[in-house]
């Protein structure tokens, strides 16, 4: 295996560590590191890392100091998900509209914009066209500005690699390769990642239980 291999799949193994280290935050906060660990099934050291880069970021925050209930251990510090200090934005793409999602990052939606569309009409370049216009517009109205979303989940029927970002057929818009997500993420500087409609649907209720308008975006 080459030093270029390895790193990759180090960097790529960070990544699952800390997606998984924020969901058990945002399911169990407060929360404190030890059962993190334990409930991530990561080491101590690992968890301490990634929970001391992500207070850093000012995504994670103490919540309170809990004194050992014999008196003998040392407190415990829980922390808990800052859900405000970014925010995503989600838009699915459908036969007739185009409809916005702007949630925190627990997926609490606190705004939303529907706007009419033809897809298949009007084609690639000017439903992109229309996309950005409405995520721009979602984020105003919403007072976020674009410097504050961490970034921007896409949704819409067909064959996609969500790896890439690239549509390779979709009913909306014919065969591809398409790469929208790459395309929307250089015209409004944010990363963008997109995937089938139904599978984050499916995926949305499995990490939140009940059906949910927020695009799915990978931390």
């Amino acid at each position: 295996m080459t030093g270029g291999m390895k790193t990759a799949d180090s960097e790529w193994m960070r990544a699952i560590n800390r997606f998984h280290v924020l969901d058990c935050l945002r399911r169990h906060e407060p929360i404190a590191r030890i059962e993190l660990a334990q409930r991530t099934d990561l080491s101590p050291a690992t968890v301490s890392a990634i929970v001391q880069d992500l207070q850093d970021e000012g995504l994670v925050v103490q919540a309170q100091v809990q004194e050992d209930i014999g008196g003998r251990g040392r407190p415990r510090v829980l922390l808990r998900l800052r859900a405000d200090a970014a925010a995503v934005l989600g838009v699915n793409i459908s036969a007739d509209r185009l409809t916005f999602s702007v949630a925190n990052l627990k997926a609490e939606e606190f705004h939303a914009l529907a706007l009419p569309a033809q897809p298949k009409r009007d084609g690639v370049a000017a439903t992109l066209a229309l996309i950005e216009t409405g995520l721009r517009q979602a984020s105003r109205e919403a007072a976020i500005d674009l410097s504050q979303i961490a970034g921007v989940g896409i949704a819409l029927p067909g064959m996609i690699d969500a790896v890439s970002g690239i549509c390779h057929w979709s009913p909306l818009f014919g065969d591809g390769p398409l790469p929208l997500a790459e395309t929307l993420s250089a015209a409004l500087g944010v990363p963008c990642v997109m995937d089938n409609e139904a599978r984050l649907v499916a995926l949305a209720e499995v990490w939140f239980g009940r059906p949910s308008r927020a695009i799915i975006f990978w931390s």
